[in-house]
């Protein structure tokens, strides 16, 4: 019956460390996501200034401009906010992974200690009845000796 639970427990273990690596997985893909985003906007905000200072009577089109930027500004500030949270929560997600990691290793560990300790008893045992049937044979082989 030990072994039936610690074979669930092992197989639960298991279980645990790829859902664990199926959400790292997936946090890492929105943190990618978010940190594209940011990107895109750094790209974008970089391009109206170029075309800004490339157009000719560029003063004319300063407020539009100015208000362009401030916009990208805040997309900019709310995609890095989300890329901030969405490290935070791959942080959390690799902990996560590590710990249900080092969880199935304790039950590896824990099963091999058990089959050590089932192969060790099973050789004393074997020791044992050979050390039974040696002794059988000295002691009937001294008494016919002696008779």
């Amino acid at each position: 019956m030990a072994r039936d639970s610690l074979k669930t427990l092992r197989a639960s273990r298991r279980r645990s460390v790829e859902e664990a690596r199926y959400a790292l997985g997936a946090c890492l893909t929105a943190e990618a996501q978010a940190a594209a985003a940011v990107q895109a906007i750094t790209d974008a905000a970089r391009r109206d200034r170029a075309a800004y200072q490339a157009a000719e009577h560029s003063h004319q089109f300063l407020e539009i401009f100015i208000r362009g930027l401030r916009a990208s500004d805040a997309q900019r500030l709310a995609a890095q906010a989300a890329l901030t949270a969405a490290q935070a929560r791959s942080a959390e997600a690799r902990a996560a992974v590590v710990a249900a990691r080092m969880a199935a290793e304790a039950v590896e560990t824990l099963n091999f200690e058990r089959a050590a300790a089932a192969e060790l008893e099973a050789n004393r045992r074997e020791q044992h009845a050979l050390d039974d049937i040696a002794r059988t044979r000295f002691n009937s082989g001294g008494r016919s000796a002696g008779r």
